[in-house]
C-alpha cells in the first residue's frame, strides 16, 4: 500500500496566540514567491531614491520593508528599505536604510522604532499626536534608549541624525533632499558610517532570492 506523504501547513496565529489561518506550505510558498516578484518591480521601478553601504562592503544584501499604494496596475511606493548584514534577528551585524516620504506617519517596526517613533512624531507635531492612539509594543525596552546625535555621510554630504540607542541597537532619523531618511543597525558602529546611493538593486534582489529559497528548502525537509 502506498502512503500519502503528510500535508505541511504554514499557520499563522494571532497577537493573542489563536489561530487566524492556515494554508498549505506549498500554496503559502507560492504566496511568497509571486509576492516577492511584486516587490522586486516595486523597488527596481521606485522613484524614491535609495542609499546602502558601498560596492566594496561585503556582507548580505536583501530588499528590506516597503510602504505603497496602488492597484495592480499601477503601484506607488511610500518608504523602501534596503538591508546589509543579516535580515534575521539573533543573527549580526545588520543595518536598515529607509527612504521615505516626508509626511509619511508610522507603518510598522519593533519596539524601539515603536518608542522612537513615538518622540519625533510628537515632537514634529504636538497636538496631533496626542489624540492619537500610543503604538502598542510587545516587548519593553530595558534599558531605556539614551538620546544622541551623530553625523553621517549620505553621497559624501555630512547628515545630523537624530539617534536612539541600546546597548547592541540604535535607530536614526534625518531629513535629506526632500526625503526622510531612517537607519537601524543592530551590532553594527554608526560611527563613521558612509551611505552611496543605490542606483542598481541587482545585489539585494538577488540576496532576497537565494535567502527565500533556502528556507523554502528547509521548510520542506
Amino acid at each position: 500500500m502506498l502512503r500519502k506523504r503528510p500535508r505541511v501547513w504554514a499557520v499563522t496565529t494571532s497577537s493573542s496566540g489563536e489561530l487566524s489561518s492556515r494554508v498549505a506550505m506549498k500554496k503559502s510558498w507560492r504566496r511568497i514567491n509571486r509576492q516577492q516578484k511584486l516587490d522586486e518591480q516595486l523597488f527596481k521601478q521606485a522613484l524614491l531614491p535609495l542609499y546602502g553601504l558601498p560596492p566594496d562592503w561585503q556582507g548580505g544584501r536583501f530588499l528590506g520593508g516597503r510602504s505603497s499604494s496602488g492597484n495592480k496596475h499601477r503601484v506607488r511606493a511610500h518608504a523602501l528599505s534596503l538591508v546589509q548584514g543579516s535580515v534575521v534577528e539573533g543573527e549580526d551585524p545588520s543595518l536598515s536604510v529607509e527612504t521615505a516620504e516626508p509626511d509619511l506617519g508610522a507603518f510598522g517596526g519593533g519596539a524601539l522604532r515603536c518608542f522612537a517613533e513615538g518622540i519625533w512624531f510628537a515632537e514634529a507635531d504636538p497636538i496631533a499626536h496626542s489624540l492619537e492612539q500610543p503604538p502598542m509594543r510587545e516587548e519593553p525596552l530595558i534599558p531605556l534608549p539614551l538620546r544622541t546625535r551623530s553625523i553621517v555621510h549620505i553621497d559624501q554630504e555630512p547628515v545630523e541624525f537624530d539617534l536612539l540607542t541600546q546597548p547592541t541597537a540604535w535607530i536614526g532619523r534625518a531629513s535629506f533632499r526632500g526625503h526622510v531618511i531612517t537607519i537601524e543597525g543592530r551590532n553594527f558602529p554608526y560611527e563613521g558610517l558612509a551611505l552611496v546611493p543605490v542606483k542598481d538593486v541587482t545585489p539585494y534582489i538577488e540576496g532576497t532570492r537565494k535567502l527565500l529559497k533556502s528556507w523554502e528548502r528547509n521548510s520542506r525537509q
